[in-house]
């Protein structure tokens, strides 16, 4: 990871090209560990990455984020996209599974923006999925799931208030901020042997957790 060898260029004097995964969560701003680390080297950089882009915030007219692609941010450290692979090209080559997608009628109108305007409160996202019945409807289709053959469920959730009475209603575990580490990789394990059929979360099993075995994914999450 980039906090383990950004203060050591030596450790790289004999290389000529390094490849960044994720390069979406690179900070391209001077100073950066990023830019600290390869501006004392003179390497091609290859990033790869799902999501080709950064989130970044403006506060004019009024607050809002916009999607920018990585080659286009200012300041930057990619200059091109080289290749991009679609999902149904994945999809075609059997490396990734077809999806069937169930999506319910939500109506996002009570929703707030926080005041980077890149996402939702916490708040009206609790309420919106409560009043409108989203989580009590979660909890019926991972049971129905079950019942049907799915063996893993990954459950997201916007909160920690929420994430803990999914798991609590369905009779496992949450796994969030608030979750002791030592707890954290027992549940973590005790889902990925497939000992629980579920797992509820806000958050930590996103970017980097891999479970071959999840067959179902649910999102209460909503976002911009």
């Amino acid at each position: 990871t980039i906090g383990s060898i950004w203060k050591k260029p030596e450790l790289f004097k004999d290389f000529k090209y390094i490849i960044v995964d994720e390069c979406h969560l690179m900070s391209p701003k001077d100073g950066s560990m990023h830019t600290t680390l390869f501006d004392e080297l003179n390497l091609k950089i290859l990033g790869l990455t799902a999501t080709p882009f950064r989130l970044k915030s403006y506060s004019e007219p009024q607050p809002h984020s916009q999607l920018v692609m990585l080659n286009r941010i200012r300041p930057k450290v990619f200059n091109d996209i080289l290749h991009v692979t679609q999902i149904q090209e994945m999809i075609d080559n059997e490396y990734w599974s077809p999806l069937e997608y169930y999506v319910r009628n939500f109506n996002r109108s009570t929703l707030v923006t926080n005041n980077t305007g890149a996402d939702f409160t916490q708040h009206s996202m609790n309420n919106a999925l409560n009043e409108q019945g989203v989580v009590e409807f979660a909890i019926k289709w991972a049971k129905k799931l079950r019942e049907k053959g799915r063996k893993q469920i990954l459950i997201f959730t916007p909160s920690i208030e929420v994430s803990e009475t999914v798991a609590k209603k369905l009779g496992v575990n949450s796994v969030t901020t608030n979750t002791k580490l030592k707890e954290r990789e027992k549940y973590i394990e005790r889902f990925d042997k497939q000992l629980d059929w579920a797992i509820s979360n806000v958050n930590v099993l996103a970017v980097g957790y891999d479970s071959q075995r999840i067959d179902a994914i649910i999102d209460l999450a909503p976002t911009l």
